[in-house]
């Protein structure tokens, strides 16, 4: 059934949640699990004047997410690769979609409430953005 399963992931409480479900669903079909996180790239000031952001610019704490998850897909014995990218707070939503569909996943698993910052009073949360992407993968939302 699942080849390939996307499982993004933040540094947030349901993040326990996603990586639980992914875990049962990989271990049912024999699936490998690409995790993704999506860090916050903030636009700076040289950033406007046409310079770019150093990678180094990542805070280690959004390293450690992705090691973090890795280790427990791994010890639950799921075949489990891993990555940081970062996208600004309204292109999170694609960063996803694109990874997925790039790694022509089969199933995207996220949390219903995959949002940050204060903008979540205004805006849709990220899995709205992201089912309304319409991503050809099914995508299954954890509370």
């Amino acid at each position: 059934m699942y080849q390939r399963i996307l499982a993004a992931i933040d540094a947030t409480p349901n993040e326990a949640g996603v990586l639980a479900q992914t875990i049962q669903l990989a271990r049912l079909t024999g699936a490998a699990v690409h995790v993704l996180h999506v860090a916050l790239d903030h636009i700076g000031t040289g950033d406007i004047l046409g310079g770019s952001a150093a990678a180094d610019d990542v805070d280690p704490g959004e390293v450690t997410v992705v090691q973090d998850a890795l280790a427990q897909l791994r010890e639950a014995g799921v075949t489990a690769e891993g990555e940081l990218v970062t996208a600004p707070e309204h292109d999170i939503a694609a960063a996803i979609v694109e990874r997925a569909k790039t790694l022509d996943v089969q199933l995207i698993v996220l949390g219903s409430t995959l949002h940050r910052g204060a903008s979540r009073l205004f805006r849709a949360s990220v899995a709205d953005q992201v089912i309304h992407q319409h991503p050809s993968a099914p995508i299954l939302l954890v509370p």
